[in-house]
């Protein structure tokens, strides 16, 4: 079962419990819980939420079921953003189509731990640094680019509809990455959120930038 962590700013976070794992959940968008419909559309699934996935150590983890409305994938405080509408802490207003490899948040993570989730605080704050990264992530392409992009994309799946023949096929993964990389970003992310110098309430943007070159020195 799903133990909800209601956060003012955030669409829900599942933590599953260690004896259940991850519950499928594939009728209920993962950010609020409720049914789809028309104008709350089952749009950004993960990867792995029917079939699950075996780490390279031979660990298998259970499908997660993880199915979201892209209107439900944000953030908020500790989390903050100098854009306006939100920018930065929201899904992008593009074609969620354009993330075919969208892998959730409790994938990531399982991933990176080896194992299934557990009712822990740190796991959770594994869960928002996560949820944070993905927005960044997607967030970093221009807005103007993403918008054009998400508009001609349904060209190639229109053609896929009518002849049978996918000119876009998305790269299949075995499990999550597994990558330095990711937990970089989550401790640069943590970083930001801790008290700066008395001018600042926060760490500068440079100094959390800067934690990315000792880790490339290391």
């Amino acid at each position: 079962m799903f133990l909800l962590c209601d956060l003012p700013g955030w669409s829900l976070l599942p933590l599953a419990t260690g004896k259940t794992g991850i519950t499928t959940k594939l009728r209920l968008c993962a950010g609020c819980h409720n049914p789809f419909f028309k104008q709350h559309s089952a749009d950004l699934s993960c990867t792995f939420n029917q079939s699950g996935f075996v780490l390279p150590n031979g660990t298998a983890l259970q499908a997660c079921g993880t199915v979201y409305c892209s209107k439900c994938f944000h953030a908020g405080p500790p989390f903050k953003t100098r854009h306006e509408n939100q920018k930065g802490l929201i899904f992008p207003k593009v074609n969620a189509r354009l993330f075919p490899n969208f892998i959730c948040k409790a994938c990531q993570v399982r991933a990176h731990l080896g194992r299934e989730l557990l009712c822990h605080q740190h796991n959770f704050s594994l869960l928002m640094l996560e949820r944070m990264r993905q927005l960044v992530t997607m967030n970093e392409w221009a807005e103007g680019t993403l918008s054009k992009h998400g508009h001609k994309i349904e060209r190639f799946f229109d053609f896929e509809a009518l002849f049978g023949v996918a000119p876009l096929q998305a790269t299949k993964f075995a499990h999550p990455p597994i990558t330095p990389a990711i937990p970089i970003i989550w401790t640069q992310l943590k970083a930001s959120l801790e008290p700066g110098e008395s001018k600042w309430p926060t760490l500068t943007y440079g100094t959390t930038q800067s934690l990315r070159s000792v880790a490339a020195f290391y």
